[in-house]
């Protein structure tokens, strides 16, 4: 878990500028912070479900296993659209489409360049 965060945190660092590193991961640790604190409490207070330790460990995989599902969905759909892109600028710039410098404008009629 803690190789995947770090992972995660090397990517987010190459993306931002150098004076967003404290709030971005200040925020996403935060965050974390409060949704283990939320699953947590859920789990094991006597007002949440107050599952034993087996039943807990269960809890924490299904979540886990979700995240993991929600992560390789973005991963795919992120690849798809890389691929969409790249795709549409492989052929370039259209040939037939007039270039604004070869049109010459002279007394109100307009002639194009041959």
């Amino acid at each position: 878990m803690f190789f995947f965060v770090a992972t995660c945190s090397a990517e987010i660092a190459q993306k931002i500028n150098k004076d967003s590193y404290a709030l971005v991961f200040g925020i996403n640790t935060f965050i974390a912070l409060v949704f283990q604190t939320i699953l947590t409490l859920v789990a094991t207070d006597q007002s949440g479900f107050a599952l034993n330790e087996r039943n807990q460990y269960a809890v924490y995989g299904y979540c886990y296993f979700g995240i993991s599902v929600l992560f390789c969905l973005f991963g795919v759909w992120t690849v798809y659209d890389k691929q969409d892109l790249e795709e549409s600028d492989q052929f370039g710039p259209k040939d037939d489409f007039i270039q604004m410098d070869e049109v010459i404008k002279t007394e109100g009629s307009t002639l194009l360049k041959k």
